[in-house]
């Protein structure tokens, strides 16, 4: 009976490390990098996708407010242009303009799963 009750501890702690680590490697953590994030906002009917070092200063310009950005993730100009690339379908023009098509809410979506939620990484982007 000691015995059964020995292992039936160790498999509740085991149990626990495990839940422990799974909660841990699905916390989505807030980006701060120099290089900066690649941006998806809600401007009127279609999403604009950037990059910029000051997302704050950035949202500015954009006159869009904290309630428009619908998702960051961690990247420069190389990550935008592959993300221009990967939604073509959905540009509208030559700009970064994209129509908000159900692959693009779906990567914005797990982008934000990913990433965590914008505003995070909103304030925590460098002010200058």
């Amino acid at each position: 009976m000691a015995h059964l009750v020995k292992v039936a501890a160790y498999m509740r702690d085991a149990i626990a490390d495990v839940l422990a680590a799974a909660e841990t490697a699905t916390k989505p953590r807030p980006h701060r990098s120099s290089e900066g994030v690649v941006y998806y906002v809600r401007i009127r009917d279609y999403v604009k996708i950037g990059v910029t070092a000051n997302l704050s200063h950035r949202m500015l310009n954009l006159r869009a407010g904290s309630d428009q950005i619908l998702a960051v993730e961690p990247g420069g100009r190389d990550l935008e242009r592959q993300r221009h690339h990967e939604f073509a379908d959905e540009r509208r023009g030559r700009r970064e303009d994209f129509e908000l098509s159900d692959r693009l809410k779906q990567h914005i979506a797990i982008t934000r799963m990913t990433h965590g939620d914008p505003m995070l990484v909103r304030a925590s982007t460098p002010s200058a």
